[in-house]
C-alpha cells in the first residue's frame, strides 16, 4: 500500500527544533502536523513574500553544531504547496518554517490551543494542480491551488 504522506526533511536550529516539539507536545499534535499547520498560516502572507529574479534564500549560518534536522511527513498536497512557497517566495521550505515558528508559535502558545486548533484546521488546500503549456516559443506552467472557502476569505487579494 503506497503512503499518503511525503517524507521529507527539514533543517532549522536546534532552539527552534525544541520549540517546534515542545509546542506540539502541549497542542497534543504530532510534529508534522504541527509543521503544516504553521506553513498553511504563512500562506496568508503570500502577497508580502512573493519575490521573482533572486535565488533562494536560506537560514543564516551559524556552527554545524547549532543545527538540527527533523524529518516530518505531508500530505502529497501540502508538500507540493510549500515546494511552490519555496519557488515563489524564494526561501527555502526550513527558512519559511523557522520564520513560521519566530512569527507564529509564541503567539500560538499565548493566545490558546485550541484557538490555534481551531483557526488552522480551517486552513485548507482542497487540490492540487499543476499542468505546463508549450505554445509557439511560450512555456507557460498553470499552477492551481484550490483552497477552502473560510481560508480563500482570510487571505488578501
Amino acid at each position: 500500500m503506497k503512503s499518503q504522506n511525503i517524507h521529507t526533511t527539514v533543517h532549522i536550529t536546534k532552539s527552534d527544533a525544541s520549540l517546534l516539539d515542545e509546542s506540539a507536545v502541549k497542542l497534543g499534535i504530532k510534529r508534522s502536523r504541527l509543521t503544516m499547520l504553521l506553513m498553511r498560516k504563512l500562506l496568508i502572507e503570500w502577497k508580502d513574500l512573493q519575490c521573482n529574479f533572486y535565488s533562494v534564500k536560506y537560514q543564516t549560518s551559524s556552527s554545524k553544531d547549532e543545527w538540527k534536522t527533523l524529518h516530518v511527513f505531508f500530505s502529497k498536497v501540502d508538500y507540493e504547496v510549500f515546494t511552490d512557497m519555496r519557488n515563489c517566495f524564494k526561501w527555502s521550505v526550513s527558512a519559511l518554517l523557522a520564520m513560521a515558528i519566530r512569527k507564529y508559535l509564541i503567539e500560538i502558545l499565548d493566545n490558546g490551543i485550541q484557538n490555534f486548533q481551531q483557526d488552522c484546521d480551517n486552513y485548507h488546500i482542497h487540490n492540487y494542480k499543476c499542468k505546463g503549456n508549450l505554445n509557439k516559443n511560450n512555456f507557460c506552467w498553470h499552477i492551481i491551488w484550490e483552497l477552502d472557502e473560510k481560508f480563500a476569505q482570510k487571505i488578501p487579494r
